[in-house]
């Protein structure tokens, strides 16, 4: 992978739960920070459940691995600058062993 196909600025956005006071929880979203990455749009289907029709999308996201080691997989939620549609993470692992971490992200609905 060359460096300079890392075209795009990704937004990683963390998840935090809260109690809120009546024994349920709070969701609040704020920014991590922000990567450069190459964003590839992999699949985009149209499903039908309980006759309602929804658009799933799948991206691949091609990042540095030093900047991708200090996110939290299971709270992050991605989002490419310029989209106001949120991903969550699905797989990660390194495309190049050294530099490269290739992560399979699905739209949040």
């Amino acid at each position: 992978m060359d460096a300079g196909k890392l075209d795009k600025r990704l937004i990683i956005k963390t998840v935090n739960k809260s109690d809120d006071g009546f024994g349920g929880f709070t969701d609040s979203v704020s920014t991590n920070k922000t990567i450069w990455a190459n964003v590839q749009e992999k699949s985009g289907e149209i499903k039908s459940d309980d006759g309602k029709r929804s658009w799933v999308s799948q991206i691949e996201i091609i990042c540095r691995k030093k900047a991708f080691e200090s996110i939290n997989n299971r709270t992050s939620i991605l989002q490419v600058v310029g989209n106001v549609t949120n991903y969550r993470i699905n797989q990660v692992y390194n495309e190049d062993f050294k530099y490269f971490t290739k992560i399979i992200a699905t739209r949040i609905i």
